[in-house]
């Protein structure tokens, strides 16, 4: 989610649940785990710099991919899985059912007829979203301490007496000991792990775990079966038995686990099984389903997402294990309303691994945990995936003491990021987001006296405004603080916001000559205020080269470069040139701001070639192809395109220089004259000026054109063209000399 928290409001005592995916390892470099003696720090973190909060999606509005191309949505999943157009493609759809969504599968042979499924999808009216399912969903790796598959080692009596309780350092960090004293949850809240399954284990308590369900394909009975141990980790740093002489402790040892297993045994999943365990989750009344896996972008998990924010839930995600690959966005943690939760070490640094990014709402202890494996044993791993616990866990215990006391209409989410230790730069960041989760001070406040709802914010004004983009500032109302706003606007569901005192962002991927009008809530932990008084606005002329219509592409001269904008998640820009001979085209698409695919196209609409590099790197098409029109499509992947132009460049074989036309063969004059007798020749041919030579001066004398006869015989002569000596003879003269 990251600083784009959920607009919605959790209800405790009631179906409220927190979907943590819980599959984000990656090897983390240093598998010691040493407690940490440094005290909290008593400044509470000013989100007033945090990137724009987003509004969190109707379920029931269909995703883009509802009105996409088939050919946009089957060739980029190809790009994406890396797959080609042959392969066997299971094309996942969602649609409303009895109020519910529910997902479809079917599977096809080969792109063209995976486009026929999809287009099938969209003709339903119930569709929400299709698209290729993708096997994305992983846990990302893990690394152990040494003996890590003992018993729990002997250890001196501690306040807790849980054996690995030394070693616990996150617990520690967390103070745990200290929330525990204030509550250990509360048996009706439900935290649904949405994981590899959930083991037994001597140190996790059965009566605290229900029966779930098996959606990875393995056939597991209710969601107990673990073959890779991530799950089971996860649920141990949760609910693991405290104070029982036993193994490790869960920071929220008494609330309930519904195992929804949806990776196998190797730790990966497809999206849809990861969609079908969120909407399970949902169905079943989970107080908390955890997520600590990641992967790639998926309508179809967006969808599952959105609706079980509907139902009440609070998603945690892992915020990913990509630092050192240049923190690529991880789903579902990016998608609104989730909580992003990126992993610390035990001192108070991010880990090297943990994502960077504009999502990353929290951060947890994520490096050398050690929690429960199947087989009675223990481990200690890292990565986002183990860090996410640690905030469900904590989101848990917020619900139940909010239930305890009676209080309603908490926001959990905006309450752990407003009580959360700043680590890092003062305020928010990319790398802590609001910074490190504090049980502590966030049980203190669901006891605080409630913060009353803010005043709706007033003079809203606009500026900036650009074909695609416009500035939203407004004034805080006095009163009650508002932590957060929230802009929203019509057509198309616009949205962005701030955190904190920030009273302005940013409107973008807006449509040219369009007029808008937006309003701002803003929102504290007593709830959300009404909209202010609405602004409109008429974005500017759009300037577009590239033709939208492959039917009427824009005419370019191959070797002249061409610069242009993909301004929407739409612009499909097209442009027709020539290839005047057989030979080598070759198109290539570089400068780009985003990433772009490059598509070639003869004119009857045959794709000759494409380039589907990834991120911003150059994308290249270059064929032998005959001479004649081709088509070049520039078309975004996965974004919404930039005001910054991209340069494309089409170069074509020369024309050949045509050999050089052979001279007309000579023509020839025959005379007859007498012995000193004359005959004159003619002084030009076709235009030009004639030169004679007398080739046999012994049978005839030549004066300019006037030949004279000298001696009985045949005298033959040459004329040439004056100036033009590569013509060669242009003329032939033969001359028969008679006697007198």
């Amino acid at each position: 989610m990251g600083p784009k928290a959920a607009l919605r409001t959790v209800q405790l005592g009631g179906p409220v649940t927190v979907l943590a995916m819980v599959a984000a390892l990656i090897p983390f470099g240093i598998a010691t785990a040493e407690a940490a003696d440094a005290p909290l720090p008593q400044a509470r973190v000013d989100v007033a710099t945090a990137p724009a909060a987003e509004e969190v999606a109707d379920w029931r509005d269909p995703q883009p991919s509802a009105d996409a191309s088939p050919t946009e949505v089957v060739e980029g999943a190809l790009k994406e899985d890396g797959k080609k157009p042959t392969s066997t493609l299971r094309i996942v759809s969602v649609i409303k059912k009895d109020g519910k969504p529910v997902i479809k599968t079917e599977t096809a042979q080969g792109s063209l007829a995976a486009k026929k499924v999809v287009s099938k999808a969209q003709a339903d009216p119930r569709l929400l979203s299709v698209e290729v399912d993708s096997q994305s969903m992983r846990v990302l790796g893990e690394e152990t301490d040494a003996g890590t598959a003992a018993k729990a080692p002997t250890s001196e009596a501690l306040a807790t007496n849980d054996p690995y309780w030394s070693q616990m350092w996150g617990l520690t960090r967390l103070q745990a000991e200290t929330a525990w004293a204030v509550t250990r949850g509360n048996p009706a809240v439900k935290v649904a792990v949405v994981d590899t399954g959930v083991s037994t284990h001597v140190d996790l308590p059965e009566a605290q775990i229900s029966a779930g369900k098996d959606f990875s394909g393995e056939g597991g009975a209710n969601g107990r079966s673990d073959g890779h141990g991530h799950g089971t980790h996860v649920t141990g740093t949760m609910i693991a038995s405290v104070n029982n002489s036993v193994g490790v402790a869960g920071l929220a040892p008494d609330v309930s686990i519904l195992p929804v297993k949806v990776l196998n045994s190797s730790g990966s999943g497809s999206d849809s099984s990861v969609a079908q365990g969120i909407l399970y989750a949902a169905n079943q009344g989970a107080d908390v389903i955890s997520m600590s896996l990641g992967g790639g972008y998926s309508s179809t998990i967006a969808t599952a997402v959105a609706y079980a924010i509907a139902q009440g839930s609070l998603p945690v995600a892992a915020a990913g294990n990509s630092r050192t690959s240049g923190s690529p966005v991880s789903y579902p943690a990016a998608l609104p309303g989730v909580l992003a939760v990126a992993a610390t070490n035990s001192n108070d640094t991010y880990a090297s691994f943990s994502n960077a990014g504009s999502y990353v709402d929290i951060s947890a202890p994520g490096v050398g945990i050690w929690s429960t494996l199947p087989g009675n044993t223990y481990a200690s791993w890292g990565g986002t995936s183990m860090a996410t616990p640690h905030v469900s866990a904590v989101a848990a215990l917020v619900m139940s003491r909010a239930a305890e006391l009676g209080v309603i209409g908490v926001s959990v989410d905006l309450l752990l990021t407003s009580t959360a230790d700043d680590l890092g730069p003062a305020g928010w960041d990319s790398d802590y987001g609001a910074g490190l989760v504090d049980p502590v001070v966030a049980l203190a406040a669901v006891a605080s006296p409630p913060e009353s709802a803010p005043s709706a914010p007033t003079g809203v004004t606009i500026s900036n405004v650009t074909a695609q983009s416009a500035t939203v500032s407004w004034t805080a109302a006095s009163g009650p603080i508002s932590r957060q706003f929230t802009v929203a606007g019509t057509p198309g569901s616009v949205s962005c916001g701030s955190l904190g005192s920030a009273t302005s962002c940013n409107l973008t991927h807006l449509t040219a000559q369009t007029q808008y009008s937006v309003s701002v809530v803003a929102r504290n932990l007593g709830g959300s205020s009404s909209s202010s008084t609405s602004a409109t606005f008429t974005t500017l002329t759009r300037q577009d080269l590239g033709s939208d219509s492959f039917l009427t592409p824009t005419p370019i001269a191959a070797g002249s470069p061409v610069n242009d904008v993909i301004d929407s998640a739409d612009d499909l820009d097209h442009y027709i040139f020539t290839s005047p001979a057989n030979g080598t085209v070759r198109v290539t698409l570089t400068n780009l701001p985003q990433d772009y695919d490059l598509y070639l196209y003869d004119t009857t609409g045959a794709v000759k070639g494409y380039s589907w590099n990834w991120s911003t790197f150059d994308e290249v098409v270059s064929l032998t192809l005959p001479a004649g029109q081709y088509i070049a499509q520039v078309r975004p992947y996965g974004n919404s395109g930039s005001e910054s132009p991209y340069r494309l460049l089409a170069t074509v074989p020369a024309v050949p220089t045509p050999p050089p036309t052979p001279p007309a063969p000579p023509t020839t004059i025959n005379r007859t004259v007498k012995v000193g007798a004359a005959t004159f020749l003619s002084t030009s041919s076709g235009g030009r000026v004639l030169r004679w030579v007398n080739l046999t001066p012994a049978k005839c004398i030549r004066n300019g054109n006037k030949v004279r006869g000298k001696r009985v015989g045949t005298c033959k002569l040459s004329a040439y063209a004056v100036g033009a000596p590569q013509l060669g003879v242009r003329v032939k003269a033969v001359v028969k000399v008679v006697r007198r």
